[in-house]
């Protein structure tokens, strides 16, 4: 009824240009009071009268509060064309400086800045301004409201020192004025408080923020939204100074006062759900930070028409919580999707493009891709410093993000000089930022750690403590935990093991976001007990460290049920390998100890368990039991009886499995032969590492080096070659008991050890290749990348339904990076179509459709074509196709490989670097052959590097005739290469022509002749004549006359 009144109120009165501009004031005031539905109402019912008075100046301002009505309900795509169409209306139809065109700028500038257009914003502020100061005097309040404008465009765009000298002009304008407009001097103190918490000052910006709230609390009431949006600000103050309970309190109240005044999704409510869900992040209440951050999410999803950029934040946060959380690919994916909205709506140099890097940088970081992380952190860095410059708290947070990353790559120099940079900066602050600083001197203290400097260290860690005096109890854990670490460091077991107490103590074991650090409390108290032992040997040690080790296992499992993807689950396993190596160091002094082979089992169990966790996931079932009458390698490989059972019957005679486990300091062998397990330690785990990169380096290098360089790199190869035989072969040699025939599950960087060149002994003559005494000589080698997995292999039958062999040899026109052309790789697959009557896809048809198409219809498929590794990103790393045009795909990258079932008995590349990726603990080396066995391969071959063209050929059409004799894998890839060193010329016999190639999985013989069915001719004539003899007794004798 109230309504209806107004109408007719105003269709009566406005028929007087002032009373139209009285009608307009109301509804302006409305609007101010966020009564959206009843200053619609009003503007709609003025609006014609209005109009009818056919004067500019108030068509202009009936449009204006129409695009401000629009901009606050969220209707932004209306409230653009409505200014903009103001802004044309005014220059047509006043003069060029008249202060209507000056209003018209400034909302339309209001717009931009409203929309993160801050390039406009500014350009449209800026004229805005030139008119008010030309037409009403450097002192009037509309200059002021310009002033303000610009000052928050700068503050956008992290500029806080520019935009303070606009705001301090506009605070004095409103200061003359406060008598008469009281609101404008809150929003010009709401203003400077955001700048001097943009700039740090956290004090200053909270006395700011309350001067507003009082003001605004008086004029406008508690219920308002302005009056929300300062609580939020002082929010932000105490979020930003670290008080979080605080910060929460003023976003919960000022998100009941949003749910007042705006629909439910209103962009305002999604930034309030977002502040919550940043405190809860802070706080490391993860599950309720998800909560928050999907809310905030779901609005900005829905209003993304409008404003794409919105979703952006939305998805970087919730990465940041899944990476928290240990779920790292889900993180990646959400970062990488706020990425890329921000990267194609923002400019190179925008700050809110710098939270996108670091996230991005942040992801990577926990998944070991620490090039691509240093790279995302520096350039976040590059652009806040532009913005912030070098003493501003977001810089230190920077340089603590890059030393963490050089920290985790090991490179504990340059750490130092960041987190030092860091505590530079905290320093500078006081006592505001006292949790920053004891964070900077705990990181100070890790890196000190890392280079076994224990006492600097200590020293650190107790700066730290001495700062978190009154802070959280679970920061404070986090520096008793590494100060046990130190006083281990110095044998000083007993301190070491009451400071992990106390962290434990403080640990919440209750919070699912204190399981990580918990774990890697009981990891380290169990190592210590484990060292404890070892120096005394006391049984009732051994036991207390085993029960440790129990523990953290059981956490460990817990925690990875709760993850969604297995490779972040694969990625929990290897950021705790050296929970594994002492856990299996102790199963193996309990066997030596107590003489019970379950420990023993138990050890191997777990190292079975460290490694091919994605493969082992895709393709292993579970057992239905796991009873007493299970076998020990059926429990031991958590697989059914049948396949642990077809694994065992292979592993006789001269058979035997050896698989390794490659800890950070220790290497552990297992050896399993004739239903015996045996295993061992060998120490030295780092010195291993080296010996086979020299190893690999010497080998790689060969080909191109001159005569001079090849001499010092046939010497390398000799020294390293002996020394691994010396360090790694002969200590589990022994074992072996007359097996020549292994199959090697190989771990850490001996999985880019191809172990058949392994020296023996010295070589009588140097360079004399072909009599050097490799361990190819005595050993018949294959590989697997699992125990489990070679079960299951094993277990399966031949696709005898299916075709022979599709042998493919694409070109390389069009790729970019160029790929050099293979002039061999078509006489490679014609061989094999003479071999073993392979189908070939030649040139312009071997592309990646067609192969796709046909691959799952051969038992054998050969590829003759480049295999790029990307040693950066192994996902990446792929086979190159033919190109049919400039918009195929002409890659089959590792990752595609992971995603697809493509079962087939023996796939073999014979391309360069398809055995090798970069290695991730908990799965093994991420390449080419990898991927293929997660697509359902039994067997590969695969090499280690790039491979000769031509020697390739004729080594390929080799192994398929030994195979044809009925060799199984290994055996056929071995006797190639003894013949090969039978005739080839002594620098040509240098491994490095014919090492490269390994045999993976099942090594079992194929059968590559004819499927003929002629020999089941004779038995049935047999069988017909017998069948006529018994039915037609006289018919032999009617035939034979």
């Amino acid at each position: 009824m109230y309504f209806w009144l107004v109408v007719s109120t105003v269709g009566a009165q406005v028929t007087d240009p002032a009373v139209a501009r009285e009608q307009l004031q109301r509804v302006e005031d409305l609007l101010d009071a966020a009564a959206y539905q009843r200053a619609d109402s009003l503007l709609r019912s003025v609006s014609p009268e209005v109009l009818a008075l056919e004067r500019p100046e108030l068509e202009a301002e009936v449009f204006r509060l129409s695009g401000y009505l629009a901009l606050e309900t969220g209707d932004y795509m209306r409230a653009y064309d409505v200014f903009r169409q103001v802004v044309t209306f005014t220059e047509n139809n006043f003069p060029k400086k008249d202060p209507v065109i000056g209003q018209a700028y400034n909302d339309l500038g209001h717009y931009y800045f409203t929309t993160g257009q801050l390039d406009s914003a500014r350009q449209f502020h800026e004229a805005a301004l030139a008119i008010r100061m030309a037409h009403y005097g450097a002192t009037d309040p509309k200059v002021a409201d310009s002033n303000n404008n610009l000052g928050n465009v700068y503050q956008s765009a992290g500029r806080s020192t520019e935009a303070l000298v606009y705001y301090e002009k506009a605070l004095a304008i409103r200061r003359r004025h406060r008598a008469s407009d009281p609101s404008a001097l809150a929003s010009a103190l709401n203003n400077i408080g955001s700048a001097y918490l943009y700039l740090g000052q956290v004090n200053r910006a909270t006395q700011a923020f309350r001067q507003t709230l009082d003001i605004r609390i008086d004029i406008l009431g508690p219920d308002h939204p302005r009056y929300g949006r300062t609580l939020q600000n002082l929010g932000n103050a105490f979020y930003q100074a670290g008080a979080l309970d605080s910060a929460q309190l003023y976003y919960e109240i000022a998100l009941e006062n949003a749910r007042l005044n705006y629909d439910s999704t209103h962009p305002q409510l999604a930034n309030l759900y977002e502040n919550l869900g940043n405190c809860a992040l802070r706080k490391n209440q993860l599950d309720l930070a998800e909560q928050q951050h999907r809310q905030a999410l779901h609005i900005r999803e829905a209003l993304s028409d409008a404003d794409p950029v919105a979703p952006a934040t939305s998805y970087l946060h919730l990465g940041d919580i899944n990476r928290q959380k240990g779920d790292y690919l889900e993180a990646l994916q959400l970062t990488e999707k706020g990425w890329s909205i921000l990267t194609e709506y923002l400019q190179e140099e925008d700050p809110y493009l710098a939270d996108a890097w670091e996230k991005l940088g942040l992801c990577h970081q926990v998944l070991g891709h620490f090039l691509e992380a240093r790279d995302a952190l520096m350039t976040a860095l590059d652009i806040r410093w532009k913005f912030f410059g070098p003493n501003h708290p977001v810089i230190a947070g920077a340089y603590t993000n890059l030393g963490n990353v050089y920290w985790q790559d090991s490179d504990h120099a340059s750490a130092l000089y960041y987190y030092g940079k860091a505590l530079e900066i905290w320093r500078q602050y006081g006592g505001q930022h006292l949790r920053e600083q004891a964070e900077a001197y705990s990181n100070i203290g890790n890196s000190y750690l890392k280079n076994k400097s224990w006492p600097e260290a200590l020293e650190a860690y107790q700066q730290a403590l001495a700062l978190l005096s009154g802070e959280s109890a679970r920061l404070r854990a986090a520096v008793w935990q590494q100060i046990g670490v130190a006083y281990d460091g110095l044998q000083e077991y007993a301190a070491a093991l009451d400071a992990y107490d106390k962290a434990l103590e403080l640990f919440d074991r209750n919070r699912t976001e204190q399981q990580m650090e918990i774990l890697y409390t009981l990891s380290t108290r169990a190592n210590t007990l484990l060292r404890v032992y070892e120096s005394g040997r006391d049984p009732d040690t051994l036991r207390l460290a085993a029960a440790a080790f129990e523990e953290s296992m059981q956490l460990l499992n817990e925690r990875q049920l709760n993850i969604l993807h297995t490779e972040s689950r694969q990625k929990g396993v290897a950021l705790h390998y050296d929970l594994f190596e002492g856990a299996i160091a102790c199963q193996l002094a309990r066997w030596q100890m107590e003489k019970d082979s379950a420990y023993l089992w138990r050890a191997f169990q777990l190292s079975e368990n460290s490694k091919g966790l994605r493969l082992r996931e895709k393709w292993l079932e579970k057992p239905e039991d796991n009873n007493a009458n299970t076998s020990a390698l059926a429990r031991a490989l958590s697989m059914k009886e049948a396949a642990a059972g077809s694994l065992q019957e292979r592993l006789r005679g001269n058979r035997g499995l050896l698989a390794l486990f490659a800890g950070p300091k220790k290497l552990f062998w297992f050896f399993l032969k004739d239903h015996q397990l045996q295993a061992g330690i060998i120490d030295g785990m780092p010195e291993i590492d080296r010996l086979t990169a020299d190893l690999g380096q010497s080998l790689a290098q060969y080909p191109l080096a001159g005569s001079e360089q090849q001499v010092v790199l046939d010497s390398f190869y000799q020294l390293t070659a002996r020394k691994l035989y010396q360090r790694v072969w002969l200590p589990m040699e022994q074992a072996f008991r007359g097996a020549s025939r292994l199959i090697i599950v190989p771990d850490g960087t001996l999985a880019y050890l191809p172990f058949a060149v392994l020296l023996t002994g010295e070589p009588k003559v140097a360079m004399r290749y072909r009599s050097y005494p490799y361990l190819l000589r005595d050993y018949q080698i294959g590989y697997a990348y699992s125990t489990a997995l070679l079960a299951k292999a094993l277990q399966q039958p031949e696709l005898e339904e299916k075709q022979t062999c599709l042998a493919i040899a694409p070109v390389f026109d069009g790729h970019r990076p160029a790929l050099a052309p293979l002039d061999y790789n078509a006489e490679e697959v014609k061989g094999l179509a003479r071999e073993v009557g392979a189908t070939t896809l030649i040139g312009q048809e071997a592309t990646r459709s067609k192969f796709l198409d046909l691959a799952g219809q051969y038992r054998i498929l050969h590829l003759a074509t480049h295999g790029i590794a990307n040693i950066y990103r192994s996902e990446f790393s792929y086979l190159a196709f033919t190109l049919p045009d400039t918009t195929a795909n002409g890659r089959l990258y590792v990752q595609d490989l992971y995603q697809m079932e493509l079962p087939a008995d023996m796939i073999v590349m014979s391309a360069c670097e398809s055995g090798i990726g970069r290695f991730q603990a908990g799965e093994g080396a991420i390449s080419l052959g990898r991927g293929f066995a997660a697509a359902g391969a039994r067997s590969l071959i695969a090499t280690l590097w790039n491979v000769n063209d031509h020697k390739t050929s004729e080594f390929m059409q080799d192994f398929y005739r030994e195979m044809k004799k009925g060799l199984s894998k290994d055996e056929a890839i071995r006797k190639v290469q003894q013949n090969y060193l039978k005739k080839a010329g002594q620098a040509d016999a240098h491994p490095f022509y014919w090492a490269a190639y390994l045999p993976i999985g099942d090594m079992e013989p194929l059968d590559l002749g004819p499927r003929s069915y002629l020999w089941l001719l004779g038995p049935l004539f047999l069988l017909v004549l017998g069948l006529v003899w018994w039915l037609k007794p006289g018919l032999l004798k009617n035939l034979s006359k």
